[in-house]
């Protein structure tokens, strides 16, 4: 049964984000955008794919190379989480008065060592570093022998996120 012209390009589109998702993982296949045209970006990135995974390098998807393609993308998809970095620099300093995203991380991560630790203060998750995320920041730098500034540092993220990971 032969394909329209719009399943077609559903096709395309499904290829190219597999590879693109491949690419993201393996810097030898080339950073492609879906768009649904099967042009010399795709047609590359297939090519180098099939040069990667040993099969004919033709550039164009016949059957094995879909099934490896998939196969692949299957692959990176399940394997272990990834790590995140979200901490800006080494030189960063997060302090009362700040706000965003970091800060939200932050206090996620203090509300996990709350939830397990009775004795420890709770903190509102709301993005704006408060005083009482800076009294749960001096209280993990007590207990892990750090300065106690309520500022958290790349040493005292370093400590947080530790705890948080032994703690989960």
């Amino acid at each position: 049964m032969p394909f329209s012209d719009e399943q077609k390009q559903q096709h395309i589109v499904e290829l190219q984000k597999y590879l693109h998702g491949i690419s993201l993982n393996d810097g030898n296949i080339p950073l492609i955008l879906p768009d649904g045209v099967y042009g010399g970006e795709t047609s590359a990135a297939v090519k180098e794919f099939q040069h990667q995974y040993d099969l004919p390098e033709t550039g164009d998807t016949d059957s094995d190379t879909w099934e490896k393609v998939v196969e692949i993308y299957k692959k990176d998809a399940v394997n272990a989480p990834k790590c995140l970095n979200v901490f800006p620099s080494s030189e960063y300093v997060c302090t009362e008065g700040a706000h965003g995203g970091i800060v939200y991380i932050i206090q996620v991560m203090l509300e996990q060592i709350c939830k397990r630790f009775d004795n420890f203060p709770n903190t509102e998750i709301c993005g704006e570093y408060t005083e009482n995320t800076e009294k749960a920041v001096m209280m993990i730098q007590e207990l892990s022998g750090l300065p106690q500034s309520g500022r958290v540092n790349v040493s005292t993220w370093n400590m947080i996120v530790t705890i948080c990971g032994k703690i989960n």
